[in-house]
């Protein structure tokens, strides 16, 4: 902590580098609180709290999902997308789909877009029944393919386990059930 306090320039009191430290050293190996510094310097703006530096090494899947997602979702809109994990999906689609997050401006999108992607994803992902979220394809044309849009492009997401059911087409529709 005390190197955190130079980098940021920051003044730490004891009771701080104490409380943050009985924190961090429950979470992170020594190796991992290095690597927690090091990052911390090179991507943040300001002085971590415990749970930044913890994120920093150990992104949640919702980070990794947002990571995925605004890769592909600032690209040429010429293919609609397929991502493989189906929250990702439903997270695109309640926030208005492929267009809406193409056309927003960086900083909409990098910032409250990010931070609504980011909390929708832990809501969706927190609960136990996901059988009735909407994990369609994100169609970049409304909900079909157009003239212009060439085939569903498949995202793979590696933050996925390998075990991960995959939900077939049917299971796929609003309800989950055959219409």
């Amino acid at each position: 902590m005390i190197t955190l306090a130079a980098i940021f320039r920051t003044e730490v009191s004891e009771d701080s580098i104490l409380g943050c430290w009985s924190v961090l050293k429950q979470q992170l190996t020594i190796n991992e609180m290095e690597q927690a510094v090091s990052l911390s310097g090179a991507k943040l703006t300001f002085m971590p709290k415990p749970a930044e530096l913890i994120e920093l090494v150990r992104p949640s899947k919702a980070i990794l999902a947002w990571m995925t997602f605004a890769k592909h979702a600032r690209r040429s809109l010429r293919h609609s997308l397929d991502f493989a994990d189906p929250i990702t999906n439903a997270v695109a689609r309640s926030k208005g789909g492929l267009r809406q997050a193409y056309l927003m401006d960086e900083a909409e999108f990098w910032s409250f877009y990010r931070r609504d992607f980011l909390a929708a994803y832990a809501a969706i992902e927190s609960q136990s029944d996901h059988s009735t979220i909407d994990s369609r394809p994100l169609f970049i044309t409304g909900n079909h393919e157009g003239e212009t849009t060439k085939p569903v492009l498949r995202i793979e997401c590696s933050y996925l386990q390998p075990s991960a059911v995959r939900l077939s087409n049917d299971q796929r529709r609003i309800g989950g059930g055959n219409d």
